[in-house]
């Protein structure tokens, strides 16, 4: 769709492109990651990706819709385990491990969405790994349905699930001895990441 908003998902060198204007599926084929710096391309494959001259780099630009879509459905995954024991979903989530037994899979979880559709290529069990994989930066009222919260000590991972970044969706202990999915809300400040990875 022509007409459609645009948002910037990536920068790449300009070099690795020969045209102002190329389609998604070139894209893919042009960077080294199966993902345009954490959008999936596959998201916008039969629509255009525009490339705006920036100095030496090309900012990418995609379909808005096409971009929130990718939040709506990270979101939408994540709460279909709402009320479910974290760790009973070994086997039923695809990359999921439970690799911290009964209480410690919020990273294991939130890893396993963004990988879900495609913008993780490695699983993350720990909160200072998965954020090591995040570039973006974004203040609370920017972040949107699919961005990454961080806990201030990086103790706690969670996934954005309204926009405004106060309503979090994730493996919470809630209390007690085990975690469940449920959503949440960010204490002691924290730091939010949009899902772009380097």
């Amino acid at each position: 769709d022509a007409a459609a908003p645009l948002v910037q998902v990536t920068s790449w060198p300009r070099d690795d492109f020969k045209a102002p204007f190329v389609t998604a599926s070139e894209v893919l084929d042009t960077l080294p990651l199966p993902t345009a710096d954490g959008f999936p391309v596959r998201a916008v494959t039969d629509l255009t990706v525009r490339m705006a001259a920036n100095g030496d780099a090309w900012n990418v630009f995609a379909p808005l819709r096409a971009v929130e879509d990718v939040g709506a459905r990270l979101v939408s995954r994540a709460a279909s385990f709402v009320g479910q024991r974290s760790a009973a979903l070994l086997g039923r989530l695809p990359h999921f491990q439970a690799a911290g037994g009964l209480s410690n899979n919020c990273a294991d979880f939130v890893s396993s969405i963004l990988q879900s559709e495609g913008i993780l290529r490695e699983h993350h069990n720990y909160a200072p790994s998965l954020e090591h994989q995040l570039r973006v930066r974004v203040p609370a009222a920017k972040a949107q349905p699919g961005d990454v919260w961080f806990s201030s000590d990086r103790g706690h991972v969670e996934m954005v699930a309204q926009p405004g970044g106060q309503t979090l969706i994730g493996s919470n202990n809630n209390g007690r001895h085990y975690q469940t999915i449920s959503h949440g809300s960010p204490y002691g400040g924290g730091v939010y990441y949009h899902r772009k990875v380097h």
